[in-house]
């Protein structure tokens, strides 16, 4: 059969108009890939560095604080309780007790960060299937075509 030339060009005009749209969202793709990456990879870096730098600069100073504020406010004998008013004496159990609360809360803020951490390493993970799937995908797509192909050529030939 004989194509038509306008048929023809018509064909090409779509071909090249899909071509361009495959190649623009294989870029977008691409971008958005690397930038779920990369956002991953920094928070799990941050999740990583506050829990460390936390407990490698924060918790001794609280448990010092803690120590300090507790002998202060509870003192082992009565020589160092005779030394002390009763409103200081208040005031140390107060201040024992908050420096308590906000170690507390440190511990938590930990516990968050670190959860953010497996999550970000989650999502890493994630990522990381979706393009692995997507590339199986396309390469037994493009295995079918071929096969396909060859069916077709081997039936124009007969």
């Amino acid at each position: 059969m004989n194509q038509h030339p306008s048929h023809s060009t018509d064909q090409n005009a779509v071909h090249e108009r899909v071509a361009i749209a495959v190649k623009s969202h294989q870029r977008k793709i691409r971008v958005l890939t690397i930038a779920a990456f990369a956002f991953g990879f920094l928070s799990v870096a941050a999740s990583i560095s506050i829990v460390t730098l936390n407990y490698l600069y924060v918790v001794p100073k609280q448990k010092a604080l803690i120590a300090a504020s507790g002998k202060l406010a509870w003192p082992d004998n009565k020589d160092d309780a005779a030394d002390v008013p009763a409103q200081n004496t208040v005031q140390a159990k107060l201040l024992a007790l908050e420096i308590q609360m906000v170690s507390i809360v440190s511990l938590g803020s930990m516990m968050v960060a670190g959860s953010v951490g497996l999550l970000a390493l989650g999502t890493v993970v994630l990522v990381t299937v979706v393009i692995l799937d997507r590339r199986a995908t396309l390469n037994q797509v493009s295995a079918s075509l071929a096969k396909i192909s060859d069916q077709l050529r081997e039936a124009r030939g007969n």
